[in-house]
């Protein structure tokens, strides 16, 4: 599979997955959904003839019943069509769509970003994928603004339009689709399996990546590599062309002492220039996360953060409870229906109940990596 069709699907499992029935449940039906499973399970045995047959079925189903569940529908269609590699008909599918949603501005905006990632697959479609990426962004900033009296809506669509603006800063500068938001590397590590399902109702908690210390290492990106520069005579430079890569570091100096990099998430690389991002480091005292996976913290170690109000289910974060002597801690994040939880992750017996997150507590930043001092 190309790079541009595996980043494109990788979207569209992140959007139907985390975007789109984020603050309401999936509209379908259960004949719907039986249909939908069908789709799914004849797209998985390679029966394609079959499959399409399905999508007629689905489609003419849409034309029965309410337009949200209709749009839905079409999404569904969308996306088996794309995992098929027919981007043309998936487009369609997302664009009717967006068009059904047009009433429902949070759902026609992923409707739209979708839609944007099959235009990023189709010869000289960029200026289409940056255009319409642009309307769905603007429609999430507008559900941000008016939210902006509700603290968790809020911080949820500041989050996501970060994320688009990140997005679209890198298409419009390479003009190719670029990957998913940091931290969401596990939907682009899917399996063709799970690549079917129909935009989820109410999705199980993603957990925490798997793996053991010596595989977790994780790359930080700073100062621009470029092509060339003459060292001789005056000659052509890469100065003015675009970057060839980054400088990574995979080891720092902290306090003087040299310290490895781990990953806390799946994600093998943090980009310290990105835009619109903003890191910091925090020496870890105490040991309530002395067993969190991939990696264990533990006391003296230090994690490095990205700032940000918001949190997905399973990040670890950093949480401070708003007062004038403010505290804070650090702990696995969980979303259970209304309820916020905090969860240490210990073999110690004081720190093993889960803590109900309230109205006072912010979330400040999520760990990205926790950096341990080398052993010689």
């Amino acid at each position: 599979m190309e790079r541009a069709e595996r980043i494109a699907k990788a979207w569209l499992r992140f959007t139907s997955d985390q975007w789109l029935n984020h603050f309401s449940g999936s509209a379908l039906s259960d004949p719907a959904k039986q249909v939908l499973n069908k789709l799914n399970a004849a797209r998985k045995n390679s029966e394609t003839k079959q499959a399409w047959d399905f999508i007629n079925h689905l489609q003419r189903l849409s034309e029965t019943v309410e337009e949200r569940e209709a749009a839905e529908i079409l999404l569904g269609c969308g996306l088996a069509a794309a995992y098929m590699d027919n981007f043309r008909e998936a487009l369609k599918y997302f664009m009717d769509a967006s068009r059904k949603y047009a009433h429902f501005k949070h759902h026609r905006a992923v409707a739209q970003w979708m839609e944007g990632c099959m235009h990023w697959l189709l010869p000289h479609k960029e200026v289409d994928a940056i255009s319409v990426w642009q309307s769905s962004r603007k429609m999430f900033e507008s559900l941000r603004d008016h939210n902006k009296h509700e603290a968790d809506p809020y911080r949820w669509y500041e989050a996501r339009c970060t994320e688009m603006f990140n997005a679209l800063h890198q298409a419009t500068q390479e003009y190719k689709i670029p990957p998913l938001p940091e931290g969401a590397g596990e939907w682009a590590n899917e399996t063709d399996a799970e690549e079917t399902s129909p935009p989820n109702d109410n999705p199980m908690p993603r957990g925490h990546a798997p793996g053991n210390p010596i595989d977790s290492y994780i790359w930080l990106q700073s100062i621009s590599v470029y092509d060339h520069i003459s060292a001789g005579k005056f000659d052509t430079s890469g100065i003015l062309e675009k970057p060839i890569g980054q400088m990574e570091l995979d080891r720092v100096l902290v306090e003087g002492i040299p310290h490895r990099i781990y990953s806390l998430t799946e994600s093998r690389r943090v980009n310290l220039t990105a835009a619109m991002q903003e890191y910091y480091v925090l020496k870890v005292n105490g040991n309530s996360m002395n067993q969190a996976k991939p990696v264990p913290i533990l006391p003296n170690d230090y994690v490095l953060m990205r700032r940000q109000l918001t949190a997905e289910d399973g990040n670890i974060v950093a949480v401070e409870i708003i007062r004038e002597d403010a505290l804070a801690t650090l702990k696995r994040y969980y979303i259970r229906g209304d309820e916020r939880i905090l969860m240490p992750e210990s073999d110690d017996p004081q720190w093993q109940e889960k803590i109900l997150m309230k109205e006072d507590f912010c979330i400040c930043g999520i760990a990205l990596a926790v950096l341990k001092k080398v052993e010689y």
